[in-house]
């Protein structure tokens, strides 16, 4: 039975903060969100940073990859960011990462166990899992 994290819009915007301070000292010039989770998550760091957020991949591609932060709001089974070619060469960052994730973002504020599902403020709280009662809270 999988358990779940209600992560709040105060803690995030707390981790937000914490990890802004860190990619400062990388001087990254703009930012790429993977639609959903990640494009919020981008929206705040270009924001906080004041870079330009990319919405369209193929602009990414044509960058320095030490400019451009690729984020995503969690490293779940790291299929996504591995999709990516060569994306160790890219600065990354999550929110969170699961323990058993093929891929470790450069930056990242929170880890959990796999079986824990992390509902972030801009989901809906009622998920499948919670209707067919296979989630329960952490």
């Amino acid at each position: 039975m999988e358990k779940r994290l209600f992560y709040p819009w105060w803690l995030l915007n707390k981790d937000i903060k914490r990890m802004v301070d860190n990619i400062k000292k990388l001087d990254i010039k703009a930012v790429y969100g993977f639609p959903r989770g990640g494009l919020i998550v981008a929206v705040m760091f270009s924001n906080y940073l004041n870079i330009p957020l990319i919405t369209d991949f193929s602009k990414v591609k044509s960058m320095n990859k030490d400019d451009v932060l690729i984020v995503d709001d969690i490293a779940d089974s790291g299929k996504t960011m591995l999709a990516i070619p060569k994306i160790n060469l890219y600065r990354t960052a999550t929110l969170f990462v699961k323990k058993g994730s093929k891929f470790m973002p450069m930056l990242h504020c929170n880890e959990c166990a796999d079986d824990v599902w992390v509902i972030f403020p801009w989901e809906p709280r009622e998920s499948k899992a919670e209707r067919d009662g296979t989630l329960k809270n952490v």
